[in-house]
């Protein structure tokens, strides 16, 4: 079983909450039936208090997201599927 986390970067001025929606309610779905595990995603969005970040980069990190995947024959391919809907 692998551990796979992706940093997602965006613009500053972009919606977090647009952000968060749309790994709630269309890329963890895809992943969980794709075989994905203990998903988790952590989302810079106005529910997060403002404060002094860690560190800096640009454009910035705007969400993370985290997942177990069974190692397989085939390779992890949720990307495609996210690509095409």
């Amino acid at each position: 079983m692998q551990k796979l986390f992706y940093l997602l970067f965006d613009d500053v001025d972009s919606d977090g909450s647009r952000l968060r929606e749309a790994l709630a309610g269309r890329v963890v779905p895809v992943l969980r039936e794709s075989g994905a595990e203990e998903i988790s995603s952590f989302v810079n969005d106005d529910a997060v208090a403002a404060g002094s970040p860690i560190c800096q980069s640009d454009p910035p990190i705007r969400a993370g997201l985290s997942f177990f995947w069974r190692m397989r024959r085939t390779a992890f391919r949720p990307r495609k599927r996210l690509v095409a809907s």
